[in-house]
């Protein structure tokens, strides 16, 4: 299960949802999926525009793994951490 920390990065950059919208351009709808973990799928996009706009890591920072053993295993494969 992936955890979508969203509202905790915007509330560190005291940021308001709409002006996530206005800087990535994502839809009130989306925005709002993120914010209250009602997000279905991950659009490797909008992680990228997330990423990018906060300078944060996908795994750490954006999102919580829940299964840390997978993730642990899977950063010991690729030899790095996953960054945007």
């Amino acid at each position: 299960m992936v955890i979508f920390k969203l509202k905790e990065l915007l509330e560190k950059h005291h940021m308001s949802r709409y002006k996530l919208r206005q800087y990535t351009g994502l839809t009130y709808t989306r925005v709002n999926d993120y914010y209250f973990g009602r997000v279905k799928d991950i659009k490797v996009s909008e992680i990228n525009l997330l990423c990018k706009l906060f300078d944060c890591k996908i795994i750490g920072h954006h999102i919580e793994d829940i299964h840390s053993d997978y993730v642990a295993l899977l950063t010991s494969i690729i030899g790095q951490k996953w960054r945007c």
